[in-house]
């Protein structure tokens, strides 16, 4: 258990640190706002799951198809 959590410990501090890089270097996100601050520290705590889904979400939408639009006249 206390080496789960001694490796758990370095990572969640380099989570913390990219994510508030990230939210720092963001103009549009509110600095007063309290909960973009909770969502920061939230987020870099439970980062064995934000990874993933953050990860999964990206990758589909890159390989998103192009919509194929079925009423427009063919040009030729």
């Amino acid at each position: 258990m206390q080496s789960l959590i001694a490796l758990y410990l370095p990572i969640a501090f380099v989570m913390l640190c990219i994510f508030l890089g990230g939210f720092l270097r963001d103009h549009s996100a509110s600095k007063a706002d309290v909960i973009s601050w909770i969502a920061v520290f939230v987020g870099s705590a439970l980062f064995p799951l934000v990874i993933p889904i953050a990860l999964m979400e990206r990758l589909l939408r890159a390989n998103l198809p192009k919509p194929v639009r079925f009423l427009e006249s063919p040009r030729y």
